[in-house]
């Protein structure tokens, strides 16, 4: 399926409108179209537009050399331009900031984000000004100048509340949250962080409610109201989970730091040692030196802490704010303690915490040993949510295949790696022990998951509509339909996908491939719903 000839501009809203959806590929593949007309058509404003726009999809697939490569040529290209565009030029230099802001480029993202609010303020541009102002804020905490970090980040947030924007609104007061606990300012800080938590509910957007948590745990920790930051901690990351199958990433060792945390002053150093582990490996993986930095370092002091008894705490540390200030293994807020119910409520909220570290676990296991799958999960799933709301299917189908989808490959934990990272075709015996893993992955999943389909997912995702699949050859209707909508959705992302055998096909080849095997090997229906995906009306 090969999208009809058009002008640049208008792929470039098209690539948007995907990129908008979370169909990277799609949108990719519609910039890099309108990057190749715009050199064709000789014009550099609708290159550089390209460029910034492909430079943002980057950014959002956390590949931040090719990011600034991309950006750094947007802007060379305005630079040089007689009368650039100057909104344009803005939202590059602010893309840049934010590039560099990851990277932990701190003073290429001053440069950057200052070079980005010079041009929003001469254009007048008030919600720019404020976007800019608070990413300067973000880069000030990184910097641990909590005064000027305050500084940017009320004045964005003042503009956002002028300009009715619930959304910012909310991201600027979950910020100011965490730059008043950072400063020991708990009251404040409680009041923005659920102001925060409010609006971001009401915007929907979970993965900022999960932030939001987060930070909310970690004045809980300060306060030394330890089961309500287990509490927040938890919710923050099964929220973080809930999100259309983008988890982020950086986030989730973010949570796990903070449960190492908790656990360390619960005197649990086996489990808190456990949680650092895990933020370690993210951390690396992620390319977060600081971060990485300050977890191994805090893991050190850790197993030095389990090898011999606390010490006692003294009196000056239980009356001073902070860390220090946390005495005991329950919640402090009342003077009788933790109540039965509360207690019970914890007792509940760290079961499952015991179901997620499985769930990560299995995960980080299958990602090690075939690195190549690295985030297929998280877009299979991704994938398949996007289709269960064009079929308009409801909440429970919907959860089952937020679980299905993330671990519909944990059977290949047991087949050797080096069958699963073969570069050539498999010879019989290596492709019979790789049709094993659908049902070897749902008789290891049957006593962690509680979901009758979800394992039926997981057992027939090889299956083909025609009965050609494996492991018990189903076809049609006999396939559940929440199978057949991940069949569609775990092609279409191999396809357009590097694999150790072939490099990644594009999004309209991969599309093609589909359609070509709607009726065989594929359900139809979810084909042409798959597609509707990526129809721009």
């Amino acid at each position: 399926m090969k999208a009809a000839p058009s002008d640049s501009k208008s792929l470039i809203r098209k690539g948007g409108i995907l990129f908008d959806r979370r169909l990277y590929p799609a949108a990719r593949e519609a910039w890099q179209e309108a990057l190749v007309l715009a050199e064709g058509e000789e014009s550099p404003p609708d290159k550089a537009r390209a460029l910034n726009a492909l430079g943002v999809l980057f950014l959002a697939q956390r590949d931040l050399e090719q990011a600034l490569d991309l950006l750094s040529k947007a802007l060379a290209i305005l630079l040089e331009s007689p009368a650039p565009d100057q909104r344009l030029m803005g939202q590059v230099y602010f893309n840049l900031g934010s590039v560099h802001w990851y990277a932990e480029s701190n003073r290429a993202g001053l440069d950057a984000l200052r070079s980005a609010l010079a041009i929003f303020e001469a254009q007048g541009n008030r919600l720019s000004i404020a976007r800019a102002r608070l990413s300067l804020g973000a880069l000030a905490i990184l910097d641990e100048d909590f005064e000027e970090a305050a500084k940017q980040t009320a004045a964005a947030l003042e503009i956002f509340q002028e300009e009715d924007q619930p959304y910012f609104s909310g991201i600027a007061a979950k910020n100011l949250g965490a730059i008043r606990t950072a400063q020991g300012d708990y009251l404040t800080a409680d009041q923005h962080l659920r102001q925060a938590w409010q609006l971001m509910k009401e915007a929907g957007d979970l993965n900022q409610i999960a932030y939001t948590l987060t930070e909310l745990s970690r004045l809980q920790l300060r306060q030394g109201r330890l089961a309500e930051a287990v509490r927040s901690g938890h919710r923050a990351l099964v929220t973080l989970l809930s999100d259309v199958g983008t988890m982020d990433k950086a986030e989730a060792a973010r949570i796990h730091y903070l449960f190492a945390e908790i656990f360390s002053v619960r005197g649990d150093y086996d489990k808190s040692l456990g949680y650092l582990q895990r933020a370690m490996a993210y951390y690396q993986s992620l390319g977060m030196r600081r971060e990485l930095e300050t977890a191994t370092n805090s893991f050190a002091t850790m197993q030095a802490a389990r090898s011999k008894a606390a010490p006692a705490v003294s009196r000056d540390q239980e009356t001073t704010g902070g860390r220090k200030g946390i005495i005991g293994p329950l919640d402090s807020s009342s003077p009788g303690g933790a109540s039965a119910k509360s207690r019970r409520a914890l007792v509940k909220e760290e079961l499952h915490l015991k179901y997620l570290d499985t769930f990560f676990s299995l995960v980080d296991l299958l990602e090690e040993k075939e690195p190549y799958t690295r985030g297929h999960s998280e877009r299979v799933t991704a994938y398949t949510l996007i289709m269960a709301n064009e079929l308009g299917l409801g909440e429970k189908d919907k959860e089952t295949l937020a679980v299905s989808g993330r671990l519909h490959d944990v059977g290949k934990l047991t087949i050797d790696a080096t069958i699963l990272n073969k570069p050539g075709p498999l010879d019989e015996r290596e492709r019979l022990l790789v049709q094993r893993h659908p049902v070897a992955g749902a008789e290891m999943l049957r006593s962690t998951i509680s979901s009758y389909e979800a394992l039926a997912v997981i057992r027939h995702h090889h299956e083909r509509f025609d009965g050609g699949g494996y492991p018990e050859g189903r076809q049609g209707q006999e396939i559940p339909l929440l199978t057949r909508i991940l069949t569609v959705a775990d092609a279409y992302d191999a396809m357009t996908s590097d694999r150790p055998y072939r490099p990644a096909l594009s999004h309209s080849q991969a599309l093609a491939e589909l359609e070509d095997k709607a009726g065989t090997q594929f359900d139809l229906n979810m084909v042409d719903a798959f597609i509707r995906c990526h129809s721009i009306g």
